[in-house]
């Protein structure tokens, strides 16, 4: 029908636009958390090795009692031996064999997300209890393809599973602030502070040399102050406080007796 084909037109461009949007949302969220692995098998046969690149948007690592995140990494990232019914099948041999296969990282995003199996589904679903050592600063280089020296990252936010059931529990968050290197502004955002306090210190006869002091102490005083706190912010539902580097060195204590346990990792 001629007469619907303007409206059919419209709709097409519709979705083709919507489809468009969703790909390059797609593509700032893999910008943000998509990184790469590659997976390694070796036929214990014919030696025959196959690679595959496999992408990843998070780790989901094992935890277990007094261990560190580094055991967990060290776990996921181990040689598994594929034997009895779970052989290989390799295409030199074309059989099943028995195969080692292992993974390192190819590619880290920017930001790493590490899951941690907080939930057990053994027979009755529950929580693992453990708490987990883990530190502020992570290096990665024993995992990547050629271990590279520089595979640095700070932890800048932690998730936590408050409760000791997996079927009930709240969450909360703590957020590591960045650095602000340079502070120009007031709350108003109308006008260097510096600027405001010379003005001031003119307006109230001090002279323009003093106020231009004045201002010039209080913008270091604000630059010193900003590098000097680094504070984390905690979140609980619709309250957001400021917690100092003691409450969050007791909340990502592996020592702690609190059912509050860590359950995603920002890196």
């Amino acid at each position: 029908n001629l007469a619907e084909s303007p409206k059919m037109a419209k709709e097409v461009t519709k979705s083709e636009k919507k489809k468009k949007e969703e790909s390059k949302c797609g593509t700032f969220i893999s910008r943000l958390f998509r990184g790469s692995s590659v997976s390694t098998i070796t036929c214990l046969s014919c030696k025959n090795i196959s690679e595959r690149e496999e992408p990843f948007m998070d780790l989901s690592l094992t935890i277990e009692k007094g261990q560190s995140l580094h055991w967990s990494l060290s776990h996921f990232f181990s040689v598994e031996r594929l034997d009895g019914a779970n052989k290989y099948h390799c295409p030199n041999c074309s059989q099943l064999t028995e195969a080692d296969k292992n993974s390192q990282f190819s590619s880290l995003p920017p930001i790493l997300t590490i899951h941690l199996k907080r939930f057990s589904y053994d027979q009755l679903k529950r929580k693992v209890l453990h708490h987990v050592d883990f530190p502020l600063s992570l290096n990665l280089a024993d995992f990547f393809v050629g271990g590279q020296e520089h595979v640095d990252y700070e932890l800048f936010g932690v998730i936590f599973h408050e409760g000791s059931f997996s079927s009930c529990g709240h969450y909360v968050a703590i957020i590591r602030q960045g650095l602000v290197e340079n502070v120009k502004y007031d709350r108003k955002g109308e006008k260097d502070v510096g600027e405001r306090d010379r003005k001031e210190g003119e307006e109230e006869g001090r002279g323009g040399k003093e106020g231009e002091e004045k201002g010039k102490e209080k913008e270091k005083d604000n630059e010193g102050e900003e590098k000097k706190r680094k504070e984390w912010l905690y979140f609980d539902d619709e309250e957001v406080s400021y917690v100092g580097e003691e409450k969050v060195a007791s909340l990502l204590s592996p020592t702690t007796t609190s059912s509050k346990t860590a359950y995603l990792l920002f890196y």
